[in-house]
């Protein structure tokens, strides 16, 4: 292959000329024109479009491109670097000079080297500030940043004395947070610190999640364990207006007013549940149609009685009688004949607890007119009972009548 240059033919195989004061050394081939350049760190052929600039390019560094021209190609400069372009050179040309260096023509076949040199220029910037309010920051304010390009978000100021940091914000009235991510620099730009007052939360008998919060942020509060013999009653709002998530639980929430804030603990006795005892005919046995009533006696008072149960289901009054005494419960015969044989249970429900016991119900077997199993005898009844069978007892002894005995046994319980 046979180069020229400005008009005069290269005979040889290597070719060595001065081109701007570079030393630069052409190598043909029967295929190719490769450039070895010396006192210059980089040269970009594009042989074909298939080398670009593939990093981006410094600024003030000079590039030479050498394009390999085929015949009848356009030998206009703009044309060659705009088709240059094309291949994903990195080296744009939006911010640099591209200089036309020269025309290598090889006579005969057509072909022709054209070399560029491409050199980054110093780029527009802006300067950017940051509008602290009275907090501190480290690094350097402002800064400047390329025209087109984002912004490095700094670390988070220091903000004054009781304040906390909120965000950055493209106005000082903060309507708009500054997106680092997004925006572009353009111009010269301010950008804006937010801070929000920190006011002070001070607990009594209990403590807060935090010490100091700013308005609008939710603070949980929980109560200190209640000293013995007392639990939590409530919380009282000492200081700031507030609304309590749920002032009856030891642990609630707020939200934070533009003041501080005083919350207390408070307390009450620790209600004490009672402990209820049967005094009097606990597991007793009745003997269907002996027709006997059945006393209990419970230790609660009769003021605080709610209801009878029987095997856990309320019993209407009209099937009992209640006189106090602690509790004296006549369960009525007619009543219990009713009830099927086997274990029952007789709970007093009262207002703040409750006992129960036993009742045993048995069937009524007689032979010869006489009872064949024995009355109660699983444990006494109460006292008025046991009195009537003993002067009943006496009374058959001496031959009174069972109409003495009855009338006898209802002054007795009418005492």
């Amino acid at each position: 292959m046979n180069l020229s240059v400005n008009g005069t033919q290269l005979n040889g195989s290597n070719y060595k000329l001065k081109l701007n004061s570079l030393d630069v050394v052409f190598h043909t081939d029967a295929t190719a024109v490769i450039l070895d350049v010396k006192d210059i760190s980089d040269l970009y052929v594009d042989q074909m479009h298939s080398t670009p600039l593939t990093t981006v390019p410094e600024v003030g560094k000079p590039y030479y491109f050498a394009v390999m021209l085929g015949a009848g190609t356009d030998m206009n400069p703009k044309v060659l670097w705009d088709d240059l372009m094309k291949t994903g050179s990195k080296a744009t040309g939006t911010n640099a000079t591209i200089e036309y260096i020269n025309l290598f023509r090889s006579p005969g076949s057509g072909s022709a080297m054209v070399l560029f040199k491409y050199t980054e220029n110093t780029p527009t910037q802006h300067q950017v500030t940051f509008n602290l309010d009275g907090g501190t920051m480290t690094g350097t304010n402002p800064v400047m940043v390329n025209n087109g390009e984002k912004v490095t978000k700094p670390s988070d100021p220091t903000p004054p004395a009781n304040h906390r940091f909120v965000n950055w914000y493209k106005e000082s009235t903060f309507n708009n947070v500054f997106d680092f991510n997004i925006e572009t620099i353009t111009a010269d730009t301010t950008i804006y610190a937010k801070y929000a007052k920190e006011y002070n939360i001070l607990i009594t008998d209990g403590g807060p999640d935090k010490s100091v919060a700013i308005n609008g942020e939710i603070v949980t509060i929980t109560a200190d364990p209640a000293p013995y013999g007392k639990e939590f009653d409530k919380w009282v709002v000492e200081e700031g207006t507030i609304a309590l998530g749920n002032a009856n639980n030891s642990t609630t929430t707020f939200t934070m007013p533009e003041s501080n804030v005083r919350v207390k603990a408070t307390y009450k006795d620790k209600a004490v549940t009672p402990t209820y005892t049967i005094e009097e005919g606990a597991n007793q046995t009745y003997i269907i149609d002996s027709n006997i009533d059945i006393v209990i006696k419970a230790s609660g008072e009769k003021a605080k009685l709610g209801m009878i149960l029987v095997d856990g289901t309320k019993l209407d009054t009209t099937n009992y009688t209640t006189k106090d005494g602690s509790t004296i419960l006549t369960l009525k015969a007619s009543y219990l004949n009713t009830l099927s044989e086997g274990d029952h249970t007789v709970e007093f429900a009262y207002d703040d607890g409750s006992v129960s016991t036993n009742l045993k119900v048995v069937k009524n077997n007689t032979t010869n007119g006489s009872t064949d199993a024995g009355t109660n005898t699983s444990n006494p009844q109460t006292s008025d009972n046991i009195v009537y069978y003993i002067v009943t007892m006496l009374l058959s002894l001496f031959g009174i009548s069972g109409a003495s005995v009855y009338v006898n046994r209802k002054k007795l319980f009418n005492r």
